[in-house]
């Protein structure tokens, strides 16, 4: 009998450092080792370079393939086809979009839809291309992924699509990377940073983000401990730099462009407090991440992040400047919030598991498959 084949579309793989990337890395390295009896094909522009990110991706059932790095729609018109055809896949699992020629059986991830419900922040041909490519994905998909209820909501709201079609899977958080304790103490203070002595906060530099906004609340606070700001440029770092430049509080952030992945853990493990000020997100790693770690989290209440944040976080309005320095100086001026929001955070972030979600993916493509042999 033949091996049932999976091709994996790996191309965000390649990009900047964001949630995306992490949950594909995460979660895809699990499915691979849940079904060995199923061929992977993950396409990536160096799939080569695949290797060093997880033992899975050089697994006997494995095929790395190349996929150039091409724009979006040539990747969807062109190549994704061509590779689908070229190796037999059974079920083809891409990121967002499905291909606009689909041979075999399609299952997509849609991480939100911020460009229909957040449309200020991106470019009119982008928004106008996803939204064509969205009806698309959802009308020939044969079954669809997104990363919380929040998200299910708003596809279900906006699309044609049964609820019985979509399934919720969670991003997670490893916690042999990110968890308390002093491990890693001399990255943070060869940054010059110390232990406890430093607000966070971690994201692209984009105006969804919301840094502007806490830039300008940090200003008004009477605290010493500097603020710091992780995350790749984007569209919109330039405001945010000279922002920054012209900031009465210029002296006390720190904008950190280029921190390794294995650097990250001990900037979360060892801050006062993790502020996730973002005006709309699909989910959120951040928050989970700090949590993991044992840090007090602030975060904004709006879409996904009431959701990921449960009862562990205090909750701020990315939209009243106001709330972000009320919220801090609750926190700081109670240490029994601290420990309290610390204990919760942990307990919070057990709901998040990349094993499960990896499990509920698996099932589908084995339902999809015996549905095809019937």
């Amino acid at each position: 009998m033949k091996r049932l084949t999976i091709g994996i579309d790996l191309h965000v793989v390649g990009g900047m450092y964001q949630g995306t990337r992490t949950h594909i890395i995460e979660l895809f390295s699990r499915v691979i080792g849940l079904a060995p009896e199923m061929d992977f094909y993950l396409f990536h522009h160096t799939p080569e370079e695949l290797v060093a990110l997880s033992p899975a991706f050089s697994l006997p059932h494995v095929k790395r393939v190349m996929l150039p790095s091409v724009r979006p729609l040539l990747r969807l018109c062109v190549y994704l086809p061509f590779l689908q055809s070229k190796y037999r896949i059974d079920i083809l699992h891409t990121q967002n979009n499905l291909p606009v020629s689909l041979f075999p059986l399609g299952v997509v991830t849609r991480h939100d839809l911020l460009f229909e419900t957040h449309p200020q922040f991106f470019r009119p041909a982008f928004k106008l291309f996803s939204k064509l490519l969205m009806q698309w994905s959802t009308t020939r998909a044969k079954h669809l992924f997104t990363i919380s209820d929040h998200s299910k909501g708003e596809i279900l709201r906006r699309y044609t699509v049964a609820d019985s079609k979509i399934t919720v899977i969670y991003n997670g958080v490893d916690r042999t990377k990110f968890y308390p304790g002093g491990d890693g103490r001399a990255i943070i203070e060869g940054y010059g940073l110390q232990k406890g002595g430093y607000l966070l906060t971690v994201g692209r530099k984009e105006p969804r983000k919301n840094y502007s906004a806490l830039i300008r609340a940090y200003e008004r606070m009477d605290i010493r401990s500097p603020l710091v700001i992780i995350g790749q440029r984007y569209l919109g770092s330039d405001d945010i730099d000279r922002q920054v430049a012209r900031s009465t509080a210029k002296d006390r952030i720190v904008l950190l462009e280029d921190i390794k992945d294995n650097e990250l853990p001990a900037f979360y493990r060892h801050a006062k407090l993790f502020i996730y000020p973002s005006i709309a997100e699909g989910f959120g790693i951040p928050i989970v991440e700090a949590m993991a770690s044992g840090v007090p989290v602030i975060c904004s209440r709006t879409t996904a992040m009431s959701e990921v944040g449960g009862s562990a976080a205090v909750f701020i309005d990315p939209y009243d400047d106001n709330t972000i320095p009320a919220a801090v100086a609750k926190v700081l001026s109670d240490e029994t919030l601290q420990d309290q929001l610390k204990r919760s955070g942990l307990k919070n972030v057990e709901r998040f598991s990349w094993d499960e979600s990896a499990r509920r993916v698996v099932n589908v493509y084995k339902a999809l498959l015996d549905d095809k042999r019937t």
